[in-house]
């Protein structure tokens, strides 16, 4: 059995579910008395809005369930260290690798402000302390690392926003496979396995490249 905060949940989606059901029959009815009824179409518009948000967010709710694989990969923070709760180099460069290993392999999800414990922490803290609570501002900081340590010209391959789930904002990468091979400034490759994010060198790396990128 789920625990009681997920049975709950569990009540309220499925409350909410009934109440969008009811809605688009009251709909439904109104159009076919009405079909040139616009403020109709506009609740359609709205309610189709909602669904596309609760599916997005369960879909995202699912892969963090499913764990860390080659194409998922969590991280609580970008920059900050959250026993010294200060900012850290070292923990950017974990996720700028994470990022570089994908755009090596066959892309994927990097989730931050999501621990190893698939608990949706968030940002929230990081984004106070460092940004003074500005999303701008930590999106520009975050392109900036993607541009000094992975590159401009992979940038195409990189989409990133941050978003609220229960409740909290996380940042949420998507990285596509990349056409050429990406060096982590412009010297080290990582490669994305099952579900680690690993460094390549010497024959190993020459035959991953000639294997995966020169295919055709």
């Amino acid at each position: 059995m789920p625990d009681i905060e997920t049975q709950n949940k569990i009540v309220a989606i499925n409350e909410t579910l009934n109440n969008l059901q009811k809605n688009l029959d009251l709909l439904k009815e109104e159009l076919a008395v009405n079909p040139m009824n616009v403020s109709s179409m506009s609740a359609i518009d709205d309610i189709a809005s909602t669904i596309s948000g609760l599916t997005t967010s369960d879909n995202l709710r699912s892969l963090i369930l499913g764990g860390e694989s080659k194409t998922v990969e969590f991280k609580e923070t970008f920059s900050l260290d959250v026993k010294t709760k200060q900012k850290e180099k070292y923990i950017e460069l974990t996720a700028l690798k994470t990022i570089t290993g994908f755009l090596n392999a066959k892309g994927g999800k990097l989730f931050i402000g999501v621990n190893d414990s698939q608990e949706i922490t968030g940002i929230d803290g990081e984004l106070k302390k460092f940004y003074k609570g500005s999303h701008d501002s930590y999106l520009l900081h975050f392109k900036n690392r993607i541009e000094s340590h992975i590159g401009f010209k992979f940038s195409d391959y990189i989409e990133y926003n941050i978003m609220t789930l229960d409740g909290k904002a996380i940042l949420l990468v998507e990285c596509l496979e990349s056409p050429k091979p990406c060096f982590f400034d412009k010297k080290d490759f990582w490669m994305r396995t099952n579900p680690a994010t690993i460094k390549l060198e010497g024959e190993e790396l020459q035959e991953y490249i000639t294997n995966h990128f020169n295919s055709d």
